[in-house]
């Protein structure tokens, strides 16, 4: 017997995505120095200032230290399962 493929994974995973997006805009913005969408565009392309310097040094590494530990936790608890 042959199963169909169930088409509401689709959905599910692009609004899943679209929420990490979000996660992960979110986070680059808001710490202790509040930055604009304007500032961490501006700092992540390039420049000097404060808002290049938190953006690319501080929060951009955070950011993806955590999604590295959210890769490892979910594959090992695939690894367990």
């Amino acid at each position: 017997m042959v199963r169909k493929p169930n088409k509401t994974y689709l959905p599910v995973f692009m609004a899943l995505t679209a929420a990490l997006l979000i996660a992960l805009v979110l986070a680059l913005l808001f710490g202790s120095a509040s930055l604009s969408l304007r500032e961490l565009v501006v700092g992540l392309q390039g420049g000097e200032d404060y808002a290049a310097v938190i953006a690319r040094y501080v929060r951009l590494p955070r950011v993806a230290a955590a999604g590295l530990a959210g890769v490892g936790l979910a594959v090992s608890g695939t690894l367990l399962q």
